[in-house]
């Protein structure tokens, strides 16, 4: 592990205003962040522990804190506008909000299952996905929900759909030694789910984390290994509705090989060490889309294409940092990725550069300030140590 010196200064141009430190850091508050959902280019909404939500309205430079009422992990936010509003959490948890998160009400889920996704079509119809091959389906906004059979028993993790009729769910077991695989779609607004095949053979373990379509037949999933020591960040695609799906081979940076990807059929797969793998995919249209995860509480990752998912190019990453849960980018280029123990990376630019915002906590990059010295009444210095 490398111990790289920081130092932070300080300048105060007015001198008759006394020398003050700000915290620079938007959510200092070292809570793992488990998704960020945007509106508009410039409201947005972070969940996570300990019932954590924060939003901003000026495109993510001020987060603010909000009472949640609960210390129940969150898992998922999603608003219809800028009022209307749900995150799921553990526990069965759902909750509601009507003034754009100052104040959140608790709706009846009728299940103890951790809850893991949230999609809404429009302000009446919803969906939840979870543990147990959860689905709950809402018609009153929210008000009430009603268990739809999705056949499997395997946490389901993703969900998503493009009317009121068309969805899928994607999910599958924790074991590593297990073939469990759960690719799921309805054409009936979720009264019947039905299982989609793959076209090429994956290895035990692979656990689908994310899926996300544009239109009823474009969309990709991914995931990755959820057990052991080792674990594929794994993408594939369809353009026909999830009928015929097809490994993306082109995120192809094999770091370690552990094992005979021939073997596996898996020639391109990307191999690292480490459970997890994409823990989500977020695409603004055809072409540009953006994959972030990571491998428990390392390798972060952030990849992004520009074609469809044809090239999947990394564009940051580090072997010792806490892997992301969640990314979001706006029609501006506007972007945000969250993650373990409050981490937030930033782009202005489409996904091209990303800028760690500092979390202010961590075990593995953690930046610690340890002694500070001003020079005279506007300027200062601190120094530290960051482990990266």
């Amino acid at each position: 592990m490398r111990k790289s010196i920081i130092i932070f200064t300080i300048t105060i141009l007015n001198s008759l205003v006394y020398p003050q430190w700000t915290n620079q850091n938007p959510v200092p508050d070292g809570n793992y962040l488990r998704d960020v959902f945007f509106i508009n280019n410039s409201t947005g909404w972070i969940v996570g522990s300990d019932g954590f939500i924060k939003k901003t309205t000026n495109a993510g430079v001020d987060w603010i804190l909000k009472n949640s009422g609960t210390t129940t992990y969150l898992k998922a936010i999603r608003f219809i506008d800028e009022n209307n509003g749900w995150t799921v959490g553990e526990s069965g948890l759902i909750l509601k909000t009507t003034d754009g998160g100052e104040q959140w009400s608790s709706i009846s889920s009728g299940t103890l299952e951790n809850l893991n996704s949230v999609e809404f079509i429009n302000s009446s119809i919803g969906w939840i996905a979870g543990y147990g091959g959860t689905i709950l389906k809402t018609t009153d906004s929210g008000s009430s929900w009603i268990a739809q059979s999705s056949g499997t028993s395997y946490p389901i993790f993703s969900l998503c759909f493009v009317d009121v009729n068309i969805g899928w769910v994607v999910g599958g077991s924790n074991d590593f030694n297990s073939d469990s695989t759960v690719i799921l779609k309805t054409a009936d607004g979720g009264t019947t789910w039905i299982a989609q095949e793959l076209a090429e053979p994956i290895p035990e373990g692979i656990t689908f984390r994310t899926v996300d379509f544009i239109d009823q037949n474009i969309g990709w999933a991914g995931g990755g290994r959820s057990g052991g020591h080792s674990g594929y960040f794994y993408i594939i695609k369809t353009t026909d509705g999830g009928d015929n799906w097809i490994l993306q081979q082109t995120i192809s940076q094999i770091l370690n090989i552990n094992e005979d990807l021939d073997t596996l059929k898996l020639p391109s797969a990307l191999w690292e060490p480490g459970p997890g793998g994409i823990r989500k995919i977020f695409f603004k249209d055809i072409n540009n889309g953006y994959a972030v995860g990571g491998t428990g509480t390392w390798n972060r990752r952030i990849y992004t294409t520009s074609n469809g998912g044809s090239n999947w190019i990394l564009k940051s990453g580090s072997f010792e940092d806490n892997d992301l849960y969640s990314v979001c980018v706006n029609a501006d280029g506007n972007g945000w990725a969250v993650g373990g123990l409050g981490s937030i990376f930033i782009t202005r630019d489409n996904g091209n550069i990303w800028t760690k915002q500092l979390s202010g906590a961590g075990t593995v990059t953690a930046e610690d300030v340890y002694s500070m010295y001003m020079v005279n009444d506007s300027v200062g210095f601190a120094v530290g140590y960051r482990n990266q």
